[in-house]
């Protein structure tokens, strides 16, 4: 079978439209469960993933002929009267498509594969989002730990489908989900950096559900509220400084943990005199690491994180603490 790429200036066939649309729908949902930690939605995420791998190989299929969807073992007078209909239908009728017997989804991967370059070299990704569709459809074997494989696995096949069907990545997963979606793909990058970019993508979430759940005085009442307050657990011995959220936009903290700096003791700056003498002295502070956490999404980035993906806000040049105030005993040990 000849390749076959849909010109973009040319109107998809009905079939293909209706495909493509099930497959980003499916698709979307799917990518936005990929954080969760709960079984059941690690399930739907894993059962709408086949969905929408299967569907996008379906609308491949449709784009080549959509007769080629109502390919039988033994073909009968009724599957070829439902081939001649698919080729020359002008708009799915969900009804009638749901009376037919359609091609069976390995006839449809051979297909695809036939149709788009590079598909067979994804076969292992093919596999891997069925197997764990089927796992939790037939069983409800449900592995959360292979959310993200599978979603990689996913990205990718869609990456190599989406320019045979003429359609962008962004038209496909919605511009807010492109930056996971690259990450995931990408197999240059580090594995932090698709780990940092699914817990951004369910920080977004979180925002989103709280955003629609209010109307817009309520919400920036609630979000300064919540921001001034700041989060329920700060670490011991951390100094907070606030910058912009990567997720939600709105004021993060970031928590500096410092290192007392000696240096020359004797350069030290003593205070709280009394009758003459110091009780205190000025310890200079060295910032060693910094975390990241949200109190209104509740994203939360570690030091290793943050130096991967944001090494701005990594950078501890940029972070002035305070000298602590320490105890003349302290000074004296360090002399």
């Amino acid at each position: 079978m000849s390749t076959a790429k849909v010109n973009a200036s040319e109107p998809m066939n009905a079939f293909v439209e209706h495909f493509l649309k099930a497959s980003a729908e499916m698709a979307r949902l799917a990518l936005d469960g990929v954080g969760t930690d709960s079984q059941a939605d690690a399930a739907s995420a894993l059962v709408r993933a086949g969905m929408s791998l299967e569907f996008a190989l379906r609308a491949v299929v449709a784009g080549v002929s959509p007769s080629l969807l109502f390919i039988a073992r033994s073909q009968n007078a009724t599957m070829s009267a439902a081939m001649v209909r698919a080729h020359q239908t002008a708009h799915v009728e969900v009804e009638w498509l749901s009376a037919q017997t359609t091609t069976d989804t390995a006839v449809v991967r051979n297909l695809a594969a036939q149709a788009v370059p590079g598909l067979s070299d994804l076969n292992a990704d093919v596999s891997a989002v069925f197997e764990q569709r089927n796992a939790v459809v037939h069983a409800y074997a449900v592995d959360t730990s292979q959310l993200r494989p599978v979603m990689t696995s996913l990205a990718k096949v869609v990456a190599a489908v989406l320019p045979s069907i003429g359609v962008k990545p962004k038209r496909f997963w919605d511009k807010e989900r492109l930056d996971l979606v690259n990450a995931l793909i990408d197999e240059r990058a580090e594995v932090i950096r698709a780990e940092v970019a699914v817990k951004i993508r369910a920080a977004k979430i979180r925002y989103e559900k709280l955003e629609a759940q209010l109307v817009l005085g309520d919400l920036l009442a609630v979000v300064g509220l919540i921001e001034d307050e700041g989060s329920p657990l700060i670490p011991p011995g951390r100094v907070v400084f606030r910058d912009k959220c990567p997720a939600c936009t709105y004021r993060a903290e970031l928590l500096v943990k410092p290192e007392d700096e000696f240096g020359n003791p004797e350069e030290l700056e003593l205070v709280d005199w009394e009758d003459g003498s110091p009780t205190g002295v000025l310890i200079p502070q060295l910032p060693t690491a910094v975390q990241l956490q949200c109190p209104v999404c509740r994203l939360a980035l570690t030091y290793a994180e943050l130096q991967a993906v944001y090494p701005g806000l990594a950078d501890l040049a940029g972070y002035a603490v305070e000298p602590r105030r320490g105890t003349i005993q302290e000074y004296d040990e360090a002399l």
